[in-house]
């Protein structure tokens, strides 16, 4: 401590109280405080009515594209893959549409150039999702991919 009394007395005052307060906010937040549980049918028909009004956006669906993963033996390996694109809005479904080959394109692109054991990791499919997106929305030169979605994934 410093040898003075009263600024001794108030160090420990303020820890007394700094400690008190954990305590009582530990004891609120573990004991007494119950998080409401959400309720499904109100979440399901706020969801509904977002989509009704258009501000969920709905997915683009891509067909089913195979592409020949780059391998180091001599084994062929080929992605099987299904993709739904989520766009900001709706109406960049027509935009999507417009350059549905580009899109293609740039899909087949990346994904020919990982490599099959990278793409079997969590890690590898949130790289990819991330590339293809990134990707997209430079070559269309326009936020309008907001996520990409995986229906099919299957690495042979």
């Amino acid at each position: 401590m410093t040898g003075k009394k009263h600024i001794d007395r108030l160090i420990i005052a303020i820890s007394l109280f700094a400690s008190i307060l954990a305590a009582g906010i530990y004891v609120y937040t573990e004991l007494i405080y119950q998080k409401k549980l959400p309720d499904n049918e109100a979440e399901f028909e706020d969801m509904k009515d977002g989509i009704k009004n258009g501000l969920i956006s709905g997915t683009y669906k891509l067909q089913k594209i195979t592409v020949n993963l780059k391998s180091r033996s001599t084994k062929l390996r080929f992605l099987d893959v299904e993709i739904h694109i989520v766009p900001f809005a709706k109406s960049y479904t027509r935009v999507l549409d417009k350059n549905r080959d580009v899109v293609y394109d740039s899909i087949i692109d990346i994904t020919s150039g990982m490599n099959p054991e990278e793409l079997n990791t969590v890690s590898g499919k949130i790289l990819l999702e991330n590339r293809i997106k990134n990707d997209l929305n430079k070559i269309l030169k326009k936020q309008i991919v907001k996520e990409i979605l995986f229906t099919t994934f299957i690495i042979m």
